[in-house]
Order: structure tokens, then C-alpha cells, then sequence
């Protein structure tokens, strides 16, 4: 998702210096606010998420209390489940939310994509 905005962000600074008006200005804000949810939703889900149960599932590993690989794979387990739930990807309406706007977000910059070649 994320990339094909980026692409499409390079399309629109071809046509920078051009005055658009109407719907092609309308799709450069559209495009801006896609990017903008897509990397905040990325940098959640990598700095505040990922990277401190990462650091806990760590610290775990390395405790004492790890004796057999099964103790290391109800860890990891463990992990990956909170992982999901933080990333809002165990409810189901939010991740039907997530799933339409990834959808929406490829559709839309393959549009754009299309209209510039």
C-alpha cells in the first residue's frame, strides 16, 4: 500500500509545477492523506507494537524460567498473539476496516497510475 502511494506520489510531483485545478487537485490531497494514515499506521504498528513485546519476548528467552523448546515456542506464541492485538488485527470489524482500505488505496493508485501512462 505504502508503495504504491509512493509511486503515485512520484507521478503527481511530475506534474508539479502544472496548475491543476478540480478533480486533479482533489486527487493529490486524496493521495497525501492515504500516505499519511499508511505511515503512521506502519510506524505504530513498528515502534510501538512490534519493537517493545520484540524487547520483552527477549528478555524472556534469555530468563531463567526457558527450559525446553516448548517453553520457547509458547513464548514466541505468546508474542505473535499480542503482536496481532495491538496491531488490531484479532477484531474482526477493524481489520475489515484495514482490509477495504488497503483495497481502496491499491485501486486508487492504480487509477492514478493508469492515467499517467
Amino acid at each position: 500500500m505504502e508503495r504504491n502511494l509512493e509511486k503515485v506520489w512520484l507521478l503527481h510531483q511530475s506534474t508539479k509545477e502544472f496548475n491543476v485545478h478540480g478533480i486533479q487537485q482533489q486527487a493529490f490531497v486524496l493521495r497525501h492523506r492515504m500516505l499519511h494514515f499508511c505511515k503512521n499506521y506502519i510506524y505504530y504498528m513498528v515502534v510501538e507494537v512490534l519493537e517493545p513485546n520484540f524487547h520483552k519476548l527477549k528478555q524472556r528467552l534469555l530468563g531463567d524460567d526457558m527450559r525446553t523448546i516448548d517453553d520457547v515456542m509458547r513464548a514466541h506464541s505468546e508474542f505473535l498473539d499480542e503482536c496481532l492485538k495491538e496491531c488490531l488485527l484479532t477484531d474482526q470489524n477493524l481489520f475489515r476496516i484495514l482490509t477495504k482500505l488497503n483495497q481502496n488505496t491499491n485501486f486508487f493508485a492504480r487509477i492514478i497510475q493508469r492515467m499517467f501512462t
